[in-house]
């Protein structure tokens, strides 16, 4: 029998203050204002929820994000607790939602240049570096203008299947003052699934998916099923699900392998019987809820990086999904639905919140039950 410790939370919340009515224009001297504004307001929201991790955090930097059309259509807020950073907020101008978060000591983009830094999706960050040359400020590699064009096509082609689910707010350009209210708010965190970061494997490159497979495999290690590590050390686990996912520094591993390398690997520690992996190629949040509500980490690809595979066949970046949060905002009736993953890099917080729809698409969820 499994002791697993989760929480799940369900409320009304009120209060008061300001907050956006809706779009901004990114030529409006008051854009900053407008971005402080909603970033304040997400930071109160956040204490009124019991997120301490927010006291005494202010708004600090703003740097602007753009997009595949070398437009600023977002900003990142970096979040700071007396002059140290505490975080981010990446908030899209069309409809002041805040489209990415975390809390912690850094934020994409830290000591780079971030003159020209373009945000194409969840957690994917490119800093244009001269007039045919692009960095993952991620991975810290490098590609060309052929590539980026072939990136947004992937990109675009994708958006376009997935499942909206923010309601549109009506543009207006002001700040209003009135009573800020959240119903039918619900979230949910597996507890204790292990953060482990690709860059203290020494032994891999691009090694996501087994990062992520580690992280899910010492969770069960330590929640009924303790023949999963024998080491008890996760670069071990990683390594031979490297192995077994016929892994390769240049691009990583192959979806297709996910399923089948794991399920080897539950079968290496007397584990066939006890777990089933499947892959569901069409992700909605209520697939996210599902697998959290059972208390199951679950691999989730998000797509992008197709530039580390020479073939160009497949591409993105895999994380843990170890939660979900969701509620109504009657401001203005926008209903966010985000997911929390660990993603597996030291730039960002622990557990990051993406939202869920045409914002950083989510192509594919490899549910691993008991």
């Amino acid at each position: 029998m499994k002791k697993i410790t989760k929480t799940v939370a369900t409320c009304v919340l009120a209060f008061s203050m300001l907050f956006p009515a809706g779009a901004f224009a990114d030529d409006s001297k008051n854009n900053q204002s407008n971005m402080v504004s909603i970033a304040n307001k997400k930071i109160e929201e956040r204490i009124q929820l019991g997120f301490k991790e927010f006291e005494d955090v202010a708004p600090g930097k703003i740097i602007d994000l753009k997009d595949e059309n070398d437009q600023v259509t977002k900003s990142l807020i970096v979040l700071n607790r007396s002059d140290r950073v505490a975080g981010y907020f990446v908030i899209d101008h069309a409809t002041g939602l805040i489209v990415e978060f975390a809390t912690g000591d850094t934020y994409p983009g830290q000591g780079q240049d971030t003159a020209n830094l373009y945000y194409l999706g969840a957690l994917f960050y490119v800093n244009k570096i001269d007039d045919n040359k692009y960095l993952d400020v991620k991975t810290n590699l490098t590609f060309d203008n052929q590539t980026f064009k072939s990136l947004i096509d992937e990109r675009q082609k994708i958006v376009q299947q997935d499942e909206l689910i923010v309601r549109p707010i009506p543009s207006e350009q002001s700040i209003d003052v009135g009573t800020f209210t959240i119903i039918n708010y619900e979230y949910d965190l597996i507890s204790g699934v292990p953060d482990y970061q690709q860059n203290d494997n020494s032994s891999m490159d691009n090694d996501c998916v087994p990062t992520t497979g580690a992280a899910i495999a010492m969770y069960w290690d330590s929640n009924g099923y303790p023949n999963m590590s024998s080491s008890n050390n996760w670069l071990n686990v990683a390594d031979r699900l490297g192995e077994l996912m016929d892994h390769d520094d240049s691009y990583g591993v192959y979806s297709s392998d996910v399923k089948s390398g794991f399920d080897s690997y539950i079968s290496e520690k007397g584990y066939s019987s006890n777990f089933s992996v499947t892959r569901d190629t069409s992700v909605s949040f209520s697939d996210i809820k599902s697998e959290v509500g059972a208390d199951s980490p679950a691999f989730l690809r998000l797509i992008g990086y197709s530039y580390n595979d020479p073939t160009g066949a497949d591409g993105g970046h895999m994380v843990t999904l170890v939660g979900y949060e969701s509620y109504t905002d009657t401001s203005d009736w926008s209903n966010p639905k985000y997911a929390l993953v660990q993603d597996n890099w030291e730039s960002t917080g622990k557990t990051v919140y993406l939202l869920m729809g045409s914002f950083g698409t989510m192509t594919d969820l490899w549910k691993v039950r008991d």
